[in-house]
């Protein structure tokens, strides 16, 4: 059930995290000196509705996630704060049917079990990395005597919480987005945080915007240098999105540079 059509593993499975430290392990054998992962938010945000990738209720992630709520809470508390009854046959999306709240349970501010559940997917997302970042660390030290660099594809405030797991980041922002529409905050945001050079994919996403600009360029640089950061793009903006609604604009390299 996604647009790739790709098999996806929950980022709880062991089976997945040890698939991805067998394929760093050959790349560090092969001499690579580091590995980009793009996208790490999707865990987590995975049960939002604005995400493509629906939310996962498979036996392991489940599994998982009664652990953790035994773990924090104690049986009086699971029935009178969540109505759990029995943790040990719980399930969170038959608790949501059970409850009527299939349309509303990860809308909007989260409160109660959804935002334990969301709790739950950044600790185990931060766990995985942890493990992942550790043993590529470890191995390229131990077995190659050379490091080994991790870095990660970020969006706004929605990784801070994995900033600590990589060893460099690079930011995409959503130039005229109507949430946020400059890069900025982003920068700002992330410099708070880390005090690393913020990178900045630019995509602008709004349709209808012309396909060749000088002036657009010119607002989009003085938006990121001036913050702070620095720009980061191929021969067009957004290169990375397929849709007609917005194509990819076109830079003029003499404007960039003198700008």
């Amino acid at each position: 059930d996604n647009k790739l059509g790709a098999l996806r593993y929950t980022i709880c499975r062991p089976i997945w995290r040890v698939f991805v430290k067998e394929q760093i392990k050959s790349a560090i054998d092969l001499g690579t000196e580091g590995m980009f992962f793009d996208d790490v938010y999707n865990t987590p945000n995975s049960m939002f509705p604005f995400n493509s990738q629906p939310a996962t209720f498979d036996s392991v992630t489940m599994a998982t996630f009664r652990q953790y709520l035994k773990n924090k809470f104690s049986v009086t508390e699971l029935k009178n704060e969540f109505e759990i009854n029995d943790i040990n046959t719980f399930h969170f999306g038959e608790w949501i049917f059970a409850h009527h709240m299939e349309n509303t349970w990860n809308q909007g501010y989260l409160t109660g079990l959804s935002s334990e559940y969301y709790t739950f997917l950044l600790l185990e997302e931060r766990k995985a990395f942890d493990e992942i970042g550790t043993f590529a660390h470890d191995y390229a030290r131990n077995v190659h005597g050379r490091d080994f660099v991790i870095g990660a594809g970020i969006r706004e405030a929605q990784v801070f919480h994995l900033l600590d797991k990589f060893d460099f980041s690079q930011n995409e922002s959503f130039t005229f987005d109507a949430v946020n529409p400059f890069a900025y905050t982003d920068i700002k945001a992330m410099k708070a945080v880390k005090d690393w050079p913020v990178g900045m994919i630019p995509e602008p996403t709004k349709p209808g915007l012309p396909e060749t600009t000088k002036n657009m360029i010119k607002l989009i640089v003085a938006d990121i240098y001036a913050s702070g950061g620095y720009m980061v793009f191929g021969e067009k903006l957004t290169e990375g999105i397929a849709s007609l609604e917005h194509p990819p604009i076109s830079i003029d390299f003499e404007i960039l540079a003198r700008y």
